[in-house]
C-alpha cells in the first residue's frame, strides 16, 4: 500500500520509512535491513592443499598436483536454480538440491577443519585455482557447500566459467579465466586453451547472504560438467590436474560480515 501511495497518491510520507535494502539470509533465516548490500566489511581466505583441506594460512598448505577425472555426469539435479524460474522446466517440487552429498562424490573436494566461529557470508565469493587442461575448451563448475555435524550437505552457492572465453589482464602478463557478472563472451575474447600452459582460472560465485554456524565445515568442489543444464564443448577435456606447488596462489576468498 506505501508503494502505491507513493507512486499514484503522490504522497511518500510513509515509504520514506522503508530501508534503502532489504535482503535475507539464509541460515539465520532472518531479513534484514541496511542502507547497501553486500554488508560485507571484511574478507578471509582459505587456501587449497594438496591433501584436499582448506585451510587458513599458505604455510600450512601442502604442495603437489592433484589429478581429478571429470564425471560428466555431474550435475546439481532437477530442483536447482536453473530450474526454478519456470515450471516448464523444474521436475522436482520445490527449488532444492537433496543429493549434494551424493554429487560430491563425482567432483574434486576440498573441506575445511570445523569452524571455531558461525561465518556470515555476504556479497561475491571468489575463487583462483591453477588448472592444467588436456582439452582445448574446458568448462569448469564450482560449489560452495557447508556439511554439519551430523553429515548433512547444503548448498551455499555456485560459479562457472567456459575457459576459453578466459581475458588476459595485459599487466599481469597471465592468463586467466574471469568470470563476473561483466562479462561479455564476446567473439573477439574466445581462444583455445593450449594443454600444455597451465591456466590461472578465477571464478566468481553468485552472491549470497549465508550464515555458517560454528562447528560446521565449509566444502568447495570442482567439477567439468553439469549435465543436467548444460552441453558439453566439443573440446572437452578428460582430465583436470590442480596445480597446488605454489603457497598461497590457489585459494577461495569469502566476503564476511562482523559485527562491529
Amino acid at each position: 500500500k506505501l508503494f502505491f501511495d507513493a507512486y499514484l497518491k503522490d504522497d511518500s510520507s510513509g515509504i520514506q520509512l522503508w530501508p534503502r535494502v532489504r535482503f535475507f539470509n539464509i541460515g539465520r533465516e532472518q531479513w534484514l535491513n541496511s542502507s547497501c548490500w553486500p554488508i560485507a566489511n571484511h574478507k578471509i581466505k582459505f587456501y587449497l592443499s594438496f591433501d584436499s583441506t582448506l585451510v587458513y594460512s599458505p604455510n600450512k598448505q601442502k604442495s603437489g598436483q592433484l589429478n581429478y577425472k571429470v564425471d560428466y555426469t555431474a550435475n546439481t539435479g532437477g530442483g536447482s536454480r536453473w530450474n526454478s524460474q519456470t515450471l516448464v522446466y523444474r521436475y522436482l517440487p520445490n527449488t532444492s538440491y537433496p543429493e549434494r552429498s551424493l554429487q560430491l562424490n563425482k567432483n574434486i573436494v576440498f573441506k575445511s577443519s570445523p569452524l571455531s566461529d558461525s561465518l556470515m557470508i555476504d556479497g561475491y565469493a571468489q575463487v583462483q585455482i591453477p588448472i592444467f587442461f588436456d582439452g582445448e575448451d574446458p568448462q569448469v563448475f564450482v560449489y560452495l557447500d557447508e556439511v554439519a555435524p551430523d553429515g548433512t550437505v547444503r548448498y551455499i552457492s555456485e560459479g562457472m566459467v567456459r575457459v576459453s572465453h578466459r581475458q588476459p589482464p595485459a599487466s599481469l602478463g597471465i592468463q586467466s579465466a574471469i568470470s563476473t557478472p561483466a562479462e561479455l563472451f564476446k567473439v573477439n575474447q574466445f581462444r583455445y586453451v593450449n594443454p600444455s600452459e597451465r591456466e590461472l582460472v578465477r571464478i566468481e560465485f553468485l552472491p549470497i547472504s549465508y550464515t555458517v554456524p560454528r562447528g560446521h565445515q565449509l566444502i568447495l568442489s570442482f567439477a567439468g560438467a553439469d549435465s543436467a543444464h548444460f552441453d558439453n564443448t566439443q573440446k572437452a577435456p578428460s582430465h583436470f590436474i590442480f596445480d597446488l606447488k605454489k603457497p598461497g596462489e590457489a585459494f577461495l576468498e569469502l566476503p564476511i560480515f562482523f559485527d562491529k
